[in-house]
């Protein structure tokens, strides 16, 4: 009896958009309020939010890593980093 083959699911593509969403759900925020010139930190982000986030994202499919979102503070760093990935 052979097993069953499954294909490899593709890493879903995070958009601008989309990570305005995530973190304005979670600093409980419009996403149009989240500014792109000033640290995510400055703006109610912390450890616990951003490690929640990126439990969430994992969960979704997403790889990306805790580390690489703490040391980069920034809204266009955070798509990057997701873009890397």
């Amino acid at each position: 009896m052979s097993e069953p083959t499954s294909e490899p699911t593709a890493e879903p593509t995070m958009t601008l958009a989309q990570l305005r969403a995530d973190i304005a759900e979670i600093l409980d925020c419009n996403p149009d309020s989240l500014a792109d010139d000033v640290p995510l930190t400055d703006q109610g982000m912390d450890s616990i939010r951003l490690v929640t986030l990126a439990e969430n994202w994992r969960l979704a499919g997403y790889n990306v890593q805790f580390h690489v979102l703490f040391e980069q503070p920034y809204l266009h760093q955070w798509l990057a980093a997701f873009e890397e990935n």
